[in-house]
Formats: C-alpha cells, sequence, structure tokens
C-alpha cells in the first residue's frame, strides 16, 4: 500500500525490495527466486520492523533494481505483510545511485555490496544488509 498524504518528517530513507524486505534469493546472488508470485516470497520480519520504525520519524520510500512491470507484485507483497511506504521506485535494472541522489535519501537499506563504492562521497548512510537480517552501517 503507497502513502497518499506527506507527514513532516526529518528526511528520506528508502529501502531496496529483493533481499532486503524478502529473502527468496537465488543463493550467492542478488536475484529473487521469482518476480511474479509475491505470495511465495519469504518476508524479511526485523527489516519490516525498521521500516516502520523509520516511518515514525521519516519519508520511507523503496528503491529497486527490478522492473516498473513488478510494481503490482511489489505492491501486493506490501500489503499482504501491511507495510506502507511513500512511493516506489523501480529503476529498471540502472544503478540506484542517481534514483537515491535525486529523491534526497539519507540513509539506504540495500543487500548489495557493490553499492558501497558507488555511494563513496554522497553522504548517504548506507545500511548494508547481510546474512537476511544483519545491518552494517557506512556514511558515504
Amino acid at each position: 500500500m503507497i502513502i497518499t498524504e506527506y507527514k513532516k518528517f526529518r528526511g528520506v530513507v528508502s529501502f531496496d525490495f529483493d533481499g532486503v524486505l524478502h529473502t527468496s534469493m537465488i543463493p550467492g546472488t542478488l536475484h529473487p527466486i521469482g518476480f511474479k508470485n509475491p505470495d511465495d516470497w519469504i518476508p524479511n520480519l526485523k527489516l519490516h520492523d525498521l521500516l516502520r520504525k523509520e516511518q515514525k520519524t521519516n519519508k520511507v520510500i523503496i528503491v529497486t533494481a527490478r522492473d516498473t512491470w513488478n510494481k503490482p507484485q511489489i505492491e501486493q507483497f506490501l500489503k499482504k505483510w501491511n507495510l506502507n511506504v511513500d512511493e516506489i521506485i523501480t529503476t529498471d535494472n540502472r544503478p540506484k545511485k542517481y534514483f537515491l541522489l535525486r529523491n534526497n535519501v539519507v540513509k539506504h537499506y540495500d543487500d548489495n555490496p557493490e553499492l558501497k563504492r558507488q555511494l563513496e562521497g554522497t553522504g548517504i548512510e548506507l545500511a548494508f544488509v547481510y546474512d537476511t537480517d544483519k545491518i552494517k552501517k557506512f556514511k558515504m
């Protein structure tokens, strides 16, 4: 579900989708097991709790490398797990840096280790998600 009314917030915090809000991934890759069956995706409940916590003081968006045609499945997953976000941004497999900067993101949760290099010098805090629910933070 997407929140349409805006609240007062301190900043914009974003979450990746695959490997962060759900853990149904091909082992050893950044690729989801499937794109079309959100009812089969295993939720990452710890990250769901973090998303809800971030919402208390920040605008929360999803920035995912998925293609635009995947938005309905993402929305279905969010609705099933009662996750409300302000916006879903699909990059159509383009690098996320541009989208994060354009949306004034101050912190981004992601499982892609390559983002650490890409975000250097941007001022965006990278909350690197690994082992499905452990997070290491980097100020970029």
